[in-house]
């Protein structure tokens, strides 16, 4: 759950301003405005989480929520599955504009970024000026494994 709350402090910074403007350009009550950010952090978080939910339950909660493993499926090794899932709370987002990746077995999908994985350059001084650095290739392995099966595939649960 660490994850979901590691944010640069430009990101914080530009999200604060982003939201602030919103919050004041829609007239949203205070009410309103701590009623939801309680809900998407209590989501980022559980999304960001170990939990293992049942496949069967998992499907279900799908169609509603993002959980685990499908934002999983967001930080996979695999460049291609890494541009999908892009919502945060309800995952017909997704759905809408075709980014939803229901691809999975009980397995977790192998996450990182293939060019940042050596240990020695994940330390927070390195993580806090990645952003200001030049962008690697992504240099993702060919993926012949059968990491992630049919969402609707019988019998994975």
């Amino acid at each position: 759950m660490t994850t979901a709350i590691r944010f640069h402090f430009g990101e914080m910074i530009g999200s604060l301003l982003f939201r602030g403007t919103f919050v004041f350009l829609s007239d949203a009550t205070p009410i309103m405005v701590i009623l939801y950010e309680i809900i998407f952090e209590a989501e980022v978080l559980f999304h960001h989480s170990n939990l293992k939910i049942p496949l069967r339950l998992e499907k279900i909660l799908n169609l509603l929520i993002v959980t685990p493993r499908m934002h999983g499926i967001h930080h996979s090794l695999v460049k291609g599955k890494t541009d999908s899932n892009y919502s945060s709370i309800l995952s017909i987002w997704d759905r809408l504009h075709k980014t939803a990746r229901l691809q999975f077995t009980n397995r977790d999908p192998v996450i990182g970024v293939p060019s940042y994985s050596d240990q020695k350059e994940l330390s927070a001084a390195y993580l806090l000026k990645l952003p200001f650095t030049k962008i690697r290739d992504w240099a993702s392995p060919v993926n012949k494994s059968k990491e992630f099966t049919s969402f609707s595939n019988k019998g994975n649960d």
